[in-house]
């Protein structure tokens, strides 16, 4: 056996597990965010780039434009446009949605205002207008958004693009209108595709993923409530059967007595709630986890200590069996995989409060490395904790220094 560490030690956290993703409808999820936030600074940056190259045509079009529009116009697109890239650089969801959405509308109501700021003299520019050549970067921009409406934007937004940009040029430079409008579409098509494709990819992973956390909880309670059967069965042959043959034997002796309440408090340890509302006293509390931390490995000590006011304190005992899971994943894990030569587990209950350490000096390993298919640790410590009122887990490692798994319970 092996001295458990302090509870309260305060060692500076490396890395943390954070808890499962769960994306709802209508929200974004980890993958989502990420991927639509990469997609924002991409798009910023190509209106960065385009706007560079444009400044020769936007200087050339004061020549044939309206000065308002000469300057408001391009203020209100590559301001937009840019605003896209700063807000995937701040990370917030709601900005890039909002950026972009300006973004579409500020460059379409630019391109409708063209003959409203056209002074009559033509341009013998090939492409016209300076929005003529990046008109499939705001779709790209506008399929950060769900749905088809990408796609939708483009057809219109080149139309537009089409009929109010070439009555501005020479007719030596101007193109049949249809072949002009396929050839924008169809260039900047598998553009706006890639994205909305990526974005729903991202949201589809997020779907999967926070399925498949679902089912790995649901299995791990699954195997929690059929281990603590088996111990009820065992319990039940080696206790109850033993205490009856002894009586039957024996008689009621001194010996038969304490046997009897030996099992009687063997079976209050592993008894399942039946109720949310069911609760459990301290010292129950501590028993269940000590016998749990027993069936894993008899060399596992459980320092475990009782604070002096929680004599009458009653825990729900939906926490206590929550708690008792988790701590048995985490010295489990260990087991398994620590490769650890001192192993310790210590707990402190309070009033208010259920604080549990594991802690070995085995290999450890990188949280953040931890391969999506290992649920042991999102699912069966972190996310069971999380999922109880008051509950939260932290695991705690480093390679080569060991590993460390916090389990608290505030109530």
């Amino acid at each position: 056996m092996v001295a458990a560490a302090p509870v309260d030690d305060a060692r500076p956290a490396a890395d943390q597990i954070t808890d499962p993703p769960s994306p709802v409808r209508g929200t974004a999820g980890d993958a989502e965010r990420r991927i639509t936030r990469q997609f924002a600074i991409f798009v910023g940056a190509g209106y960065l780039a385009y706007l560079v190259i444009s400044i020769p045509s936007i200087g050339a079009s004061f020549a044939f434009m309206r000065s308002w529009w000469a300057i408001s116009a391009p203020i209100a697109v590559f301001g937009s446009g840019l605003a896209i890239g700063v807000a995937g650089i701040v990370g917030s969801q709601r900005w890039i949605r909002w950026t972009t959405q300006i973004a579409a509308v500020a460059f379409l109501v630019a391109v409708l205002l063209t003959p409203v700021g056209w002074t009559g003299v033509h341009t013998s520019i090939a492409s016209g207008l300076w929005y003529a050549t990046f008109m499939g970067l705001v779709a790209v921009a506008l399929g950060l958004q769900p749905g088809i409406r990408p796609l939708v934007y483009l057809a219109v937004v080149a139309t537009a693009v089409v009929v109010c940009n070439t009555p501005v040029k020479e007719v030596g430079v101007r193109v049949a209108p249809l072949p002009d409008l396929a050839f924008a579409f169809a260039y900047s098509m598998p553009y706006v595709c890639a994205t909305v494709i990526g974005v729903r990819t991202a949201r589809v992973l997020d779907q999967t993923r926070a399925a498949t956390y679902r089912v790995a909880a649901e299995t791990a309670a699954a195997q929690a409530r059929t281990a603590e059967r088996a111990r009820f069965d065992a319990l039940t042959h080696d206790g109850v059967m033993a205490t009856l043959l002894g009586a039957s034997r024996m008689g009621a002796t001194d010996d038969v007595r304490a046997l009897a309440r030996r099992t009687l408090d063997d079976l209050a340890e592993i008894a399942v709630p039946s109720t949310p509302d069911e609760t459990v006293s301290a010292a129950t509390a501590a028993r269940r986890l000590r016998a749990a931390l027993t069936d894993l490995d008899d060399g596992v000590h459980a320092d475990i200590r009782i604070a002096s006011e929680t004599a009458d304190v009653a825990y729900p005992a939906v926490a206590v069996q929550t708690i008792t899971a988790a701590t048995g994943e985490a010295v489990r894990n260990s087991l398994r995989h620590a490769r650890a030569t001192t192993r310790g587990v210590g707990a402190r209950l309070t009033a208010d409060s259920i604080d549990i350490t594991v802690v070995d000096d085995g290999r450890g390993f990188t949280p953040r490395d931890v391969a999506p298919h290992r649920l042991g640790i999102a699912v069966s410590i972190v996310g069971r904790m999380r999922q109880i009122d008051g509950g939260d887990a932290v695991v705690d490692s480093t390679p080569g220094r060991g590993t460390r798994v916090t389990i608290t319970w505030r109530r």
